[in-house]
């Protein structure tokens, strides 16, 4: 916020935010991928926590273990998906700034 502006009114955001969504054409979907088959992500994810528990591995260590252990025991699917999600979410982000910023130029007009 600039120097002696006003704090932004939490109203007027509001209505830009839900114009924006449907000029974007998304109810706040952040997911459109193919996804892990429910019955290999149970399973590894159950392999995953036993295998975090058998190998005293907390804190810190956690994230990085599961990420590898679903790559490696997918076969590379989980590893997409996470590629998948952060590149729509990148693609939805963008629709939304232009969208917004498009409005709030009208706005200010």
């Amino acid at each position: 916020m600039r120097r002696g502006s006003r704090p932004p009114d939490p109203g007027r955001a509001t209505r830009h935010l839900v114009a924006v969504r449907d000029q974007v054409g998304h109810h706040w979907r952040l997911l459109e991928t193919q996804r892990v088959a429910r019955e290999l992500h149970d399973a590894t994810l159950a392999a995953a926590l036993k295998a975090l528990h058998d190998n005293r591995i907390t804190g810190k260590g956690v994230t990085p273990f599961l990420l590898g252990y679903f790559r490696e025991h997918t076969h590379g699917a989980s590893l997409q998906v996470n590629i998948d999600l952060i590149l729509n979410n990148a693609a939805l982000a963008a629709k939304i700034a232009v969208a917004l910023a498009a409005r709030m130029t009208r706005s200010t007009a």
